[in-house]
């Protein structure tokens, strides 16, 4: 236990010695090997952080702590119970949890305006979404394109539940935590912390199924990390996000209320079925998770049919790396996707048709975001 509150007693020292509040001034001279300070009574005048809960493996709780799958269905741990296993976060930050019960991960729209009202307290520095990693990419850059805010938004999820062994749930959230009051988080959009490393919403994707170090920013690494002395930054985003977005989501609750987007992966050999069950199916917009640099190949007759009935395309990329640069012959036909997933781009599409349904805009959207 000593060894623990050692190592979390540096990880607050290296946000309490830096955040920029006079009443925080006490903290500043926190000796990090004195372990009292986890021992004593809670400090008053604390960053506030609100809490939104969207479930997830790292609220989870596993019927044996060797169970690293398979384990849904067991019950989960309330964000109250969840803040119980990491005691020590109360040190750092006076936490705001907004709802107990998850928001369902499909209904990133209310997410985003359950985050923005959370937000929109002055007492409130930043927010902490927990989130399943499965869908948390998605999720993430849901919120980094549609939360109107400069706070701070780190949308954390962990590997294994909090009752496994080795589990990343604790570490992981206790970072969030001091990520979200770190001064220099702020204006950088969404951020998901993972594994001791910050990435932007907008470039991160999840690269293994089951590993700790899962969730990667393949071409561009990580915006920083969050070490044991303190939370580091080496870039920050340029491209819109949260506060420079004019992405309006006051009317819709669920992902499935915005024009509907369809995925159709693009291989050697492959007809074009599913383009054209994405048209019969209503489909306002086609994200082509293409080979190489948005090749259309086989089904390209099929999607300028697609592009003739008013249906955006958009030529993405499954290879994860360089952007699916515009092509001559495909000009004012189909947008290029620049180096978003096939995922991030079909809710940057879903966004951008609630706006227009001009390949010449929503291009611009895609150069922009």
């Amino acid at each position: 236990m000593k060894t623990r509150n050692t190592l979390l007693g540096i990880l607050a020292f290296g946000v309490l010695a830096t955040f920029p509040l006079p009443q925080l001034s006490t903290f500043a001279n926190h000796d990090p090997a004195r372990l009292e300070f986890f021992e004593g009574s809670i400090p008053e005048n604390r960053p506030k952080v609100v809490h939104v809960n969207m479930g997830g493996t790292i609220t989870s709780r596993s019927p044996h702590p060797l169970f690293y799958y398979d384990y849904g269905g067991h019950g989960n741990f309330s964000p109250s119970e969840l803040i119980e296993t990491v005691p020590e976060v109360n040190y750092i930050a006076d936490i705001e949890i907004y709802n107990e019960d998850p928001i369902p991960q499909t209904d990133m729209p209310a997410a985003a305006k359950a985050v923005m009202e959370a937000l929109a307290a002055p007492d409130v520095v930043g927010a902490v979404v927990t989130n399943g990693t499965w869908a948390l990419e998605e999720v993430a850059y849901f919120l980094h394109l549609t939360v109107k805010s400069e706070k701070p938004v780190v949308v954390v999820g962990s590997q294994r539940p909090p009752n496994n062994y080795s589990t990343d749930a604790q570490a992981n959230y206790f970072n969030a935590v001091r990520l979200a009051i770190d001064p220099e988080a702020r204006g950088k959009g969404v951020m998901v912390l993972l594994n001791d490393e910050i990435n932007s919403a907008r470039d991160v994707t999840k690269g293994a199924i089951y590993r700790l170090q899962a969730f990667q920013s393949r071409e561009f690494g990580p915006l920083g990390s969050t070490d044991a002395d303190r939370v580091v930054f080496y870039r920050a985003p340029i491209r819109k996000h949260t506060y420079m977005s004019e992405f309006d989501v006051a009317d819709f609750t669920a992902i499935t209320d915005l024009p509907r987007v369809d995925i159709v992966y693009g291989c050697r050999g492959c007809d074009d079925v599913m383009v054209r069950a994405a048209i019969e199916a209503g489909a306002k917009g086609i994200v082509v998770a293409a080979m190489g640099d948005g090749w259309l190949i086989d089904i390209e007759d099929a999607l300028k049919e697609a592009f003739e009935a008013g249906i955006v395309v958009v030529r993405s990329s499954r290879v994860g790396e360089n952007r699916v640069a515009p092509w001559a012959r495909y000009e004012n036909i189909f947008v290029a996707g620049d180096n978003l997933t096939p995922q991030h781009a079909r809710l940057l599409l879903a966004l951008a048709l609630t706006k227009t349904s001009s390949v010449q805009e929503v291009q611009s959207f895609f150069d922009e975001y």
